[in-house]
């Protein structure tokens, strides 16, 4: 299956994509995340290697008689998607780092983003509902104008370290 996108960009594209979603959906989605982490090497040198944020989304539609539930229509993004609900995914397990990636932890796995939104707030399970058509975004359903909500999950990925490749490679690890 194919990843999502890693979230860091250069910041020139970043305020490009944040401007062009806020205009189409008024969602602003915060700049990427970025960490360092460090490992020791083998030789007692200390390896730091950049963590990045994955992210997927969340999307369910509200039916009369069943509440939110995850079936969508056919030509709507699907239960799993990216950002823009145009990557569609048949799960959140599904999800592998990109080539090179992998992910940075294993004991944690995915999280939910309650501060995606901005300027709108997540509710408490970070759920922001919108429209029939996934704009107008608010914090808190509306009987009369919330039929689609979507969450963001996230998790942390870091380069896979030339020297473990090669040590997997060879079955030494």
């Amino acid at each position: 299956f194919t990843s999502p996108g890693l979230l860091a960009q250069d910041s020139d594209d970043e305020d490009a994509i944040n401007t062009a979603n806020e205009a189409r959906s008024g969602y602003i989605t915060p700049p990427s995340l970025l960490s360092l982490s460090s490992t020791a090497g083998s030789s007692g040198s200390t390896l730091i290697r950049r963590t990045q944020m994955v992210s997927v989304f969340e999307n369910q539609r509200w039916w009369l008689g069943f509440g939110w539930i995850p079936r969508l229509g056919s030509n709507e993004r699907a239960k799993w998607s990216d950002e823009q609900g145009k990557r569609r995914y048949a799960s959140i397990r599904d999800f592998m780092p990109e080539d090179g990636y992998e992910w940075a932890d294993e004991g944690s796995g995915w999280e939910v983003d309650r501060r995606w939104a901005l300027p709108v707030c997540t509710d408490e399970d970070g759920w922001v509902y919108s429209d029939n058509f996934w704009r107008r975004p608010a914090s808190a359903p509306s009987a009369m104008s919330s039929y689609t909500r979507r969450r963001r999950w996230m998790r942390r990925v870091r380069p896979v370290h030339r020297s473990d490749i090669t040590r997997a490679a060879s079955g030494t690890l």
